[in-house]
């Protein structure tokens, strides 16, 4: 129920916004499976529903921009998180997995769900994407931002530089 409750979704969506699909498929080689990863992520980033197309956009311009680094890395918490649930025999660092994401559980590369040290996107979602994170992920904000961090209530600071984003985590 659950698979076909979001398949209806996404082709709801994708019906309104039939060219989003199409240049996702030829520019990215997006399909259903990748567009729900991508959605899934935006959904456990985001904190409020109107975020979710900036967050969206910074996904896209990390796994777009050729000079990003590391390269296509999604840099994702929630996913590595997630890694952590569905396959903790995998990766060393989630044997003290209890909800919060640790500085050990990102450097971990044997986790397959961490868009830290993989880039890309992970295996397969990592939460039921609502529909505005769907819809995030086929028409995005147009930014040049490429960092995000907890603001608080929900909310986060967007850096367009590793400097500004370093300032945004002290609180400066």
């Amino acid at each position: 129920m659950l698979v076909a409750e979001t398949r209806k979704r996404l082709e709801r969506i994708s019906a309104s916004l039939p060219q989003a699909v199409a240049t996702l498929a030829e520019k990215d080689g997006f399909g259903e499976h990748e567009i729900l990863t991508l959605a899934s992520i935006v959904e456990r980033e985001s904190g409020d529903p109107k975020e979710d197309p900036v967050i969206a956009g910074v996904f896209w311009n990390r796994l777009r921009d050729p000079d990003f680094r590391p390269l296509r890395s999604l840099g994702s918490d929630p996913t590595a998180g997630y890694g952590c649930l569905v396959m903790p025999e995998r990766a060393p660092s989630c044997a003290s997995y209890r909800g919060q994401v640790l500085p050990a559980m990102l450097r971990d590369a044997e986790n397959p769900y961490n868009t830290y040290r993989h880039p890309g996107l992970p295996p397969g979602p990592i939460a039921n994407p609502g529909e505005t994170a769907i819809r995030a992920v086929l028409a995005p904000e147009k930014t040049d931002y490429l960092y995000f961090v907890a603001a608080g209530g929900g909310r986060h600071r967007f850096s367009r530089t590793f400097e500004e984003h370093r300032q945004a985590v002290s609180g400066r």
